[in-house]
């Protein structure tokens, strides 16, 4: 692990038992040897984490934090130049601008020491404004350039407590998220840790900074209740991680389109999911007051649902973090798309602010814009990433969702690869798997009887995600193809944690139902007009026969 000079020197000084080193430290070293409620911890000796509820990674700095606070002070203040905090008053920190050298604002040992390698670059600005009609701001950010950590909080409470809430919650986040570092560069290198680990990282995160909040508002009485929303996002080489708690907002734009990468936990938005209130209404309803009620918000309880979302990030991807201050004068994503596309990060940051003043400012205003840089030698990578999602959206069954379901969707479905004449499923099978062709052709046949060939954005497959009926014809890669594949467990999966998904998924699967029937029984009907063959009653009765 990379050091400084001044630190290996005095690390080696100390000798093996006071050197700061990967992996759980030894048990003399462990001050509480039995995990507790809401902290991380690793099996001894386990090769990987194992991921369960009340368990979570590693911490690099859990148990040397009171060592090395005493001892390295001098040696690490260079490393908080890593960590921008929002200044006291309105303004906006820049990728070149760095913090103070060592403050009550910058805790230099609640993350480690090395800065990422990265392959890909990324520009940032923020900027976070009073707004026009609040005498004191409760929005904060954080921006860590070595973790690629960004955080926008907008507190709430009375008393100053929501500026406390949201001050606390970005940087405990911050320190959780830097204690359980080395999961995210054991993911990033492909050394173990996949990317539910990184989301349990985050989910850990907000729910460190939730339990902070709280346990400082039962200390606190003039601030019981306050809490603060939470927007973060972790960007590694190729993937973006996001967690998110109340009505602050991360989008994405891709192509010169805004996807909104959050769901607002609101109560406006609870009723408009729920089919009680459509955005229109809004206005004139009895919940017109109500438009900046929660109904999630970080600190106010113990404990909080927490969004976790992961992604590709492709060269030429901006994120904007912002606060509801600034979201609510931009209800079209148009809108937003025109101010972001601007070459310069700092000005498109600016801009949107000046957007919210000018439309009243009724709020704190908070924007946090990110710019993934354009690199040579991705182009493979994005023709990939945008096809998986182009074919996605074009099958009936995924045909409602929008780019964040996609997405999930998307996150639970296999690559394969098919040589020709590579089998890919058999008559007579048992199935449990959709298929969607990225590349390639695949041959449908029943025994020796030739059924279909399909290519580029067919599919097969997918009455097997719903029974258990074996496969009614096999089907072989004519020539070499690549496959999205969805098996029915991951189906189940998505559909018993997102109800509104689930809802879209299933009403899509009974309008392909409702095609297929209306197609068979026309087939049938058909076959019917075609086999019908002339009434012989007359012929073979005579008419006193028949008139008897």
């Amino acid at each position: 692990m990379w050091l400084p000079a001044a630190l290996r020197a005095t690390a080696a000084a100390r000798g093996p038992r006071d050197a700061i080193r990967r992996g759980p430290p030894p048990a003399d070293r462990v001050a509480d040897a039995q995990p507790q409620p809401g902290r991380l911890r690793r099996a001894p000796g386990a090769d990987r984490t194992a991921w369960a509820p009340g368990r979570a990674p590693p911490r690099l700095w859990a148990t040397y934090r009171a060592v090395a606070r005493s001892r390295y002070p001098n040696a690490l203040r260079s490393v908080v130049a890593g960590v921008v905090f929002r200044p006291t008053r309105a303004g906006a920190l820049g990728p070149r601008q760095q913090a103070p050298a060592c403050s009550d604002r910058c805790s230099p040992l609640s993350f480690a020491l090395a800065p990422r390698r990265f392959l890909v670059q990324v520009e940032f600005w923020a900027v976070t404004d009073t707004g026009k009609q609040r005498s004191h701001n409760e929005d904060n950010y954080l921006i860590d350039k070595n973790l690629r950590l960004f955080v926008v909080a907008d507190g709430m409470g009375g008393h100053a407590a929501g500026e406390v809430a949201s001050s606390l919650c970005v940087r405990r986040v911050r320190d959780a998220v830097g204690e359980n570092r080395d999961i995210i560069e054991s993911f990033e290198s492909g050394r173990g840790a996949d990317r539910n680990d990184v989301l349990h990282v985050l989910e850990h995160a907000v729910q460190a900074a939730c339990s902070a909040i709280y346990e400082r508002a039962q200390e606190q009485p003039d601030k019981r209740g306050m809490g603060t929303t939470c927007s973060l996002l972790l960007l590694t080489n190729e993937r973006g991680f996001l967690a998110h708690v109340g009505d602050s907002r991360i989008y994405l734009m891709r192509d010169r389109q805004v996807h909104q990468l959050s769901e607002d936990h609101s109560l406006v938005n609870e009723l408009a999911r729920r089919g009680k209130l459509r955005p229109d209404q809004i206005d004139s309803s009895v919940y017109r007051d109500f438009r900046n009620a929660v109904t999630r918000a970080v600190g106010v309880y113990e404990s909080v649902e927490v969004d976790t979302l992961d992604f590709d990030v492709l060269p030429g991807d901006r994120f904007v973090l912002c606060s509801d201050g600034l979201h609510f004068y931009f209800n079209e994503l148009e809108q937003m798309s025109a101010v972001l596309d601007h070459d310069d990060v700092r000005a498109a940051t600016q801009r949107l602010v000046d957007v919210a003043n000018a439309g009243g400012g009724h709020d704190n205003i908070t924007a946090v814009v990110v710019r993934v840089a354009v690199s040579a030698g991705e182009e493979q990578r994005v023709r990939d990433v945008s096809l998986k999602l182009e074919v996605l959206k074009g099958m009936p069954l995924f045909s409602y969702l929008g780019y964040k379901e996609l997405v999930r969707v998307l996150n639970s479905m296999q690559v394969r690869d098919y040589a020709e004449g590579g089998s890919i499923i058999r008559e007579g099978a048992p199935g449990d798997e959709l298929f969607l062709i990225l590349d390639g052709e695949v041959r449908l046949h029943k025994g020796e009887t030739f059924v279909a060939t399909l290519h580029r954005g067919d599919h097969f497959g997918e009455m097997a995600l719903v029974d258990n009926a074996p496969r009614s014809a096999s089907g072989t890669a004519s020539a070499t193809a690549r496959l999205l594949v969805l098996r029915r467990v991951d189906f189940y999966e998505i559909i018993r944690s997102e109800s509104a998904l689930s809802v879209k998924l299933l009403w899509s699967l009974v309008q392909v139902l409702v095609r297929r029937l209306r197609k068979t029984t026309a087939d049938l009907s058909g076959a019917r007009a075609e086999a019908a063959l002339p009434d012989l009653t007359s012929d073979a009765f005579d008419d006193t026969t028949s008139n008897r």
